[in-house]
């Protein structure tokens, strides 16, 4: 029970991890594809090409965190639907024993 909540608590902290670093990607390429407009409009070659290149970079980087993110929360849905599943006594622990007493026989 405890190495499934140490787990879980991994995955979230890795889904955490590669949502923020999509977001400030996602925020990089922006700049970036402003950087290369701003390049076209200028005629400036070598500018429009660093700008080009930082952008497609940036797009293979969020293309790859969004795969990662994808198969992150495919993890986290496995452990928690394990945990939830049939592990439910790994949780609480076994029920009580049953004790039946038979009729007695007078």
């Amino acid at each position: 029970a405890v190495d499934r909540r140490r787990a879980e608590d991994e995955q979230l902290a890795l889904v955490d991890r590669l949502e923020s670093m999509r977001s400030k990607t996602i925020n990089a390429l922006a700049t970036a594809k402003a950087d290369e407009a701003a390049a076209k409009a200028a005629n400036d070659v070598d500018s429009l090409l660093d700008a080009v290149e930082r952008a497609a970079g940036l797009d293979a980087k969020k293309k790859a965190c969004e795969h990662q993110l994808k198969i992150a929360r495919r993890e986290l849905d496995e452990i928690q639907r394990a945990v939830v599943g049939g592990s439910y006594y790994d949780e609480v622990g076994p029920p009580p024993p049953t004790t039946t007493t038979s009729p007695s026989r007078e």
